[in-house]
Protein backbone atom coordinates (compact mmCIF):
# COMPACT_ATOMS: atom_id res chain seq x y z
CA UNK A 1 0.00 0.00 0.00
CA UNK A 2 1.04 3.36 -0.98
CA UNK A 3 2.38 5.90 1.28
CA UNK A 4 0.55 9.36 1.18
CA UNK A 5 2.55 12.39 0.09
CA UNK A 6 3.74 14.32 2.95
CA UNK A 7 4.43 17.39 0.80
CA UNK A 8 2.25 20.33 -0.21
CA UNK A 9 2.17 19.40 -4.09
CA UNK A 10 2.00 23.00 -4.91
CA UNK A 11 4.81 24.23 -2.78
CA UNK A 12 7.01 21.90 -4.29
CA UNK A 13 6.04 22.71 -8.00
CA UNK A 14 6.77 26.13 -7.38
CA UNK A 15 10.34 25.57 -5.63
CA UNK A 16 10.80 23.35 -9.04
CA UNK A 17 10.03 26.06 -11.33
CA UNK A 18 12.01 28.43 -9.34
CA UNK A 19 14.86 26.14 -9.76
CA UNK A 20 14.56 25.67 -13.78
CA UNK A 21 14.52 29.06 -13.72
CA UNK A 22 17.02 29.95 -11.72
CA UNK A 23 19.50 27.12 -13.41
CA UNK A 24 17.70 26.38 -16.61
CA UNK A 25 16.94 23.02 -17.79
CA UNK A 26 20.08 21.49 -18.91
CA UNK A 27 22.06 23.34 -15.53
CA UNK A 28 19.21 21.27 -12.91
CA UNK A 29 20.35 17.50 -11.86
CA UNK A 30 17.35 15.73 -10.20
CA UNK A 31 20.03 16.25 -7.04
CA UNK A 32 19.44 19.99 -7.07
CA UNK A 33 15.85 20.02 -8.11
CA UNK A 34 14.87 17.65 -4.44
CA UNK A 35 17.04 20.39 -2.41
CA UNK A 36 14.92 23.34 -3.60
CA UNK A 37 11.95 20.76 -3.33
CA UNK A 38 12.96 20.16 -0.05
CA UNK A 39 11.87 16.61 -0.57
CA UNK A 40 14.01 13.18 -1.04
CA UNK A 41 14.96 12.00 -4.93
CA UNK A 42 13.07 9.18 -4.80
CA UNK A 43 10.01 11.24 -3.49
CA UNK A 44 10.23 13.52 -6.49
CA UNK A 45 10.28 10.37 -9.31
CA UNK A 46 7.35 8.61 -7.18
CA UNK A 47 4.97 11.94 -7.29
CA UNK A 48 6.40 13.19 -11.01
CA UNK A 49 8.48 10.66 -12.77
CA UNK A 50 11.65 11.77 -14.80
CA UNK A 51 12.94 15.73 -14.68
CA UNK A 52 11.26 16.15 -17.87
CA UNK A 53 7.52 14.85 -16.21
CA UNK A 54 8.57 17.28 -13.17
CA UNK A 55 9.60 20.02 -15.94
CA UNK A 56 6.41 19.98 -17.85
CA UNK A 57 4.37 20.12 -14.31
CA UNK A 58 5.99 22.87 -13.47
CA UNK A 59 5.89 24.78 -16.55
CA UNK A 60 2.10 24.25 -16.53
CA UNK A 61 1.97 25.58 -12.93
CA UNK A 62 3.82 28.59 -13.87
CA UNK A 63 0.96 29.32 -16.71
CA UNK A 64 -1.59 28.32 -14.81
CA UNK A 65 -0.20 31.22 -12.22
CA UNK A 66 0.57 33.88 -14.89
CA UNK A 67 -0.63 33.30 -18.74
CA UNK A 68 -3.53 32.32 -18.10
CA UNK A 69 -4.75 35.63 -16.13
CA UNK A 70 -2.79 37.88 -18.52
CA UNK A 71 -4.78 36.26 -20.98
CA UNK A 72 -8.29 36.47 -19.21
CA UNK A 73 -7.74 40.40 -19.17
CA UNK A 74 -7.24 40.52 -22.71
CA UNK A 75 -10.10 38.23 -23.56
CA UNK A 76 -11.72 41.76 -21.97
CA UNK A 77 -10.61 44.04 -23.98
CA UNK A 78 -12.38 44.86 -27.68
CA UNK A 79 -12.06 42.49 -30.63
CA UNK A 80 -10.22 45.53 -32.61
CA UNK A 81 -8.36 46.46 -29.86
CA UNK A 82 -7.04 42.84 -29.58
CA UNK A 83 -6.11 42.33 -32.89
CA UNK A 84 -4.63 45.59 -33.47
CA UNK A 85 -2.13 43.99 -30.36
CA UNK A 86 -1.27 40.82 -31.52
CA UNK A 87 -0.58 42.58 -35.05
CA UNK A 88 1.83 44.82 -33.00
CA UNK A 89 3.34 41.66 -31.23
CA UNK A 90 3.63 39.53 -34.36
CA UNK A 91 5.05 42.75 -36.86
CA UNK A 92 7.61 42.93 -33.78
CA UNK A 93 8.62 39.19 -34.13
CA UNK A 94 8.92 39.80 -37.78
CA UNK A 95 11.68 42.39 -36.77
CA UNK A 96 13.01 40.41 -34.05
CA UNK A 97 13.60 37.47 -36.49
CA UNK A 98 15.66 40.35 -38.86
CA UNK A 99 17.90 40.92 -36.21
CA UNK A 100 18.64 37.98 -33.90
CA UNK A 101 17.60 34.54 -36.27
CA UNK A 102 17.80 32.07 -33.28
CA UNK A 103 15.69 29.77 -32.90
CA UNK A 104 15.13 29.55 -29.47
CA UNK A 105 14.79 33.08 -28.99
CA UNK A 106 12.33 33.33 -31.98
CA UNK A 107 10.49 30.10 -30.55
CA UNK A 108 9.80 32.11 -26.98
CA UNK A 109 8.39 34.82 -28.70
CA UNK A 110 5.98 32.89 -30.78
CA UNK A 111 4.77 30.36 -27.59
CA UNK A 112 3.82 34.00 -26.02
CA UNK A 113 1.39 34.76 -29.16
CA UNK A 114 0.43 31.58 -29.47
CA UNK A 115 -0.59 31.98 -25.36
CA UNK A 116 -2.47 35.04 -27.01
CA UNK A 117 -4.31 33.34 -29.66
CA UNK A 118 -5.19 30.52 -27.42
CA UNK A 119 -3.57 28.09 -28.97
CA UNK A 120 -2.11 25.22 -26.70
CA UNK A 121 1.42 26.24 -25.68
CA UNK A 122 2.48 22.71 -24.61
CA UNK A 123 1.84 21.35 -28.30
CA UNK A 124 5.60 22.44 -28.46
CA UNK A 125 6.89 20.54 -25.79
CA UNK A 126 6.07 17.37 -27.40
Amino acid sequence: MARPREFDETTVLEAAMNCFWAQGFEQTSVRDLAEWMGITGASLYNAFGDKRSLYRRAFVYYLAQTVHDRVARLDARPADELAKLLLSVLLGIRVLARTRPQREVLEGAGNGVLALLGIGVLTVLD
